[in-house]
């Protein structure tokens, strides 16, 4: 891949956008094997957790005028011949959240002469704010290089298991025992416990609870922010809280993993665990209080009980937890899992699912054919993610064909 690019610039004003800035450093990792700088400008939590991937890393801070300047500054001092957004969407939305001026950004970028392009994470189409010749690129497995019709180019980010870091430090597996990896975002857990949502004080009793007829013991190893979750109230689970790891242990935990499980059906460890073969499961509550109260028979299984009784509030359904709920998806109009193929390649299980639920956890942790099913599909998306351009390679073509859109 001969590179036309000297210097990339990403972007990541969204302080909660983790899963689009480990693309960026997947990103900058594909442009540093070719010879080419990439810098970040994000948040700085993000600049520490994936700046050893990037030449450099620029905080923005929470003033919009602020991180004008500052974007106007990096991109004098950097000369990129791209700018990346890592999820323009995510900017585009009218929240009054994010720390960014769409319309004096673009301004900045187009201004210098630099290419302009985005990550499309979500399926969320763009406004009228940003030019008609931005490269939009959609990362694969979770864009589906399998579906027509979408804007963007399908791309690979994937990385070879052989460049992954060891766990030695971590606890060793159970004698004879299962292993499932769960994760949580740091947005999540800020936004629950904003919300004072206790899921996760009972999620080890509702695992546990649903395990309870396999005759191996299970460990669950939780990535969060260390100490998450509680132990399992009958020790038949054993809950190990880990923080946020390196992106090379992290992923050798989910390749070693036999299940690896998480809130959020959206998210880059979903992709990653279909890029390492190993079977997913997203939790979702869409259930109403009274088929979860039916599902679980009378009385109500304790932990759930627990949970919602004392606020029925908290039964709130959730597709991605605490706050994605079915309203908000349909009013972004995101559409990255709508008629996508990839949901073939995990599962996607209620958390309240009472003796359905308890079936299919325990299908996808052992040699059954709802497991097989979706590891047969997985292998079908590693052979289509596998015919389709690396993302620092549709980078370096974006950089002089203005426009990746289709």
């Amino acid at each position: 891949m001969a590179s036309h690019i000297r210097t990339a610039l990403f972007v990541a004003p969204h302080p909660w956008a983790s899963g689009e800035v480990s693309t960026a450093a997947h990103s900058a990792r594909d442009l540093a094997a070719v010879g080419c700088t990439s810098h970040l400008l994000a948040s700085r939590q993000h600049g520490a957790a994936f700046g050893t991937a990037f030449a450099g890393t620029h905080s923005l801070g929470m003033d919009r005028a602020d991180n004008t300047a500052m974007l106007r500054r990096v991109v004098g001092e950097t000369s990129p011949d791209i700018v990346v957004f890592c999820d323009a969407a995510l900017v585009d939305t009218p929240t009054g959240s994010l720390p960014i001026d769409l319309a004096d950004a673009i301004d900045v970028i187009t201004g210098s002469g630099c290419r302009l392009a985005t990550f499309d994470h979500l399926g969320i189409p763009l406004s009228a704010a940003w030019p008609s010749d931005a490269a939009i690129l959609r990362p694969c497995p979770m864009g589906s290089p399998l579906m027509d019709g979408r804007p963007g180019r399908p791309v690979s980010v994937t990385r070879p298991v052989a460049e992954l870091g060891g766990i030695d430090d971590l606890p060793g597996r159970v004698p004879g025992g299962l292993r499932i990896v769960h994760t949580v975002a740091p947005w999540a857990i800020r936004l629950a416990i904003a919300l004072k949502h206790p899921l996760h004080m009972y999620l080890p009793a509702i695992v546990e609870s649903y395990l309870a007829d396999l005759d191996r013991p299970v460990q669950l190893l939780s990535v969060n922010n260390g100490s998450l979750l509680p132990a399992a109230p009958h020790g038949r689970l054993r809950v190990v809280n880990l923080p946020p790891q390196p992106a090379a242990v992290f992923d050798r935990l989910l390749a070693d993993a036999d299940l690896v499980v998480t809130e959020n059906p959206f998210a880059s460890t979903i992709g990653r665990a279909i890029d390492l073969g190993t079977p997913a499961v997203a939790w979702q509550h869409t259930l109403g209080i009274v088929d979860v109260l039916a599902t679980f028979g009378s009385p109500v299984a304790a932990p759930v009980a627990q949970l919602l009784m004392p606020d029925l509030s908290r039964a709130r359904p959730w597709i991605a937890f605490p706050t994605w709920t079915p309203e908000p998806i349909r009013g972004l109009s995101l559409s990255v899992l709508d008629d996508n193929p990839v949901t073939s390649a995990f599962a996607r299980l209620e958390v309240f699912g009472g003796a359905a639920s308890a079936t299919a956890l325990q299908g996808m942790l052992t040699d059954s054919p709802v497991r097989r099913g979706v590891l047969e599909a997985q292998e079908q998306f590693r052979a289509s993610v596998r015919q389709l351009p690396r993302v620092g390679e549709a980078l370096v073509e974006a950089s002089v064909n203005v426009g990746s859109t289709p």
